[in-house]
C-alpha cells in the first residue's frame, strides 16, 4: 500500500492557551526543542500544532523515500503522544494505514480515523467555518482513498502489474497533498 504520501495541513490553532507541565522537566535545553512530548508541556497550542505538522511531514517524507520502517515508527510515536490533536491524529492514522503491510492493522487505523472524522464533524457541522470545511473535505478525500485501497486489497487478489499502475496514479493524486504541507 505504499505510494507517495502527503497529508492536508490543518488550520493553525489561533488561541494562545498555555499548556502546563504536570511533571518536572529534567531534559537539557537542546532536547526540549526536539521532543514533542516535552514541548507540549511548555508551549502554546499553536506551537504544538506546528511541531506535530512538521513531524507528520517528516514521516510522510520517509514514506515517499520508501523508508517505511522509519515512517511507521514516527507515526506510531505521534499517535502515542497524548498531546496530539484530533486533526493530527487522523492524519497520522491515515499515514500509518497507507504504509502498514498488515491489512488488519491498516484497516483498524482507517476505522479509527473514520470514527474521529465523524465525531469531529458532529461537533463542527459543515458551513460553520469555511477553512475547517476545506480541511475536513481534504481529510475526507484521503480517508476515502485509503478506504478504497483497503477494499481493493482486502482479499489479496490483485495483480502486481495493475498495482504498479494504481500506485503511479495514487502518487500523482497524493502529490497534490504534499504541496499543502
Amino acid at each position: 500500500m505504499s505510494s507517495a504520501i502527503s497529508l492536508p495541513v490543518s488550520p493553525t490553532i489561533t488561541h494562545n492557551t498555555q499548556i502546563h507541565a504536570s511533571t518536572v522537566d529534567t531534559s537539557s535545553p537542546s532536547d526540549r526543542h526536539q521532543d514533542p512530548w516535552i514541548l507540549s508541556r511548555m508551549a502554546t497550542a499553536s506551537d504544538i500544532d506546528k511541531v506535530f505538522t512538521k513531524a507528520l511531514s517528516e514521516a510522510g517524507n520517509f514514506c515517499n523515500k520508501d523508508r517505511l520502517d522509519e515512517c511507521i515508527e514516527m507515526a506510531r510515536a505521534l499517535l502515542a503522544d497524548k498531546s496530539i490533536s484530533r486533526h493530527q491524529r487522523m492524519k497520522a492514522l491515515m499515514l500509518l494505514a497507507s504504509t502498514l503491510g498488515d491489512w488488519e492493522d491498516a484497516n483498524n487505523c482507517h476505522v479509527e480515523a473514520e470514527t474521529l472524522w465523524r465525531v469531529h464533524r458532529r461537533s463542527h457541522p459543515e458551513r460553520e467555518d469555511a477553512e475547517l470545511d476545506m480541511y475536513m473535505d481534504e481529510l475526507r478525500e484521503f480517508i476515502d482513498e485509503v478506504g478504497v485501497e483497503l477494499e481493493r486489497t482486502k482479499n489479496g487478489d490483485y495483480e502486481l502489474a495493475n498495482d504498479v499502475d494504481d500506485n503511479i496514479a495514487a502518487h500523482e493524486v497524493s502529490s497534490s497533498y504534499m504541496e499543502c504541507m
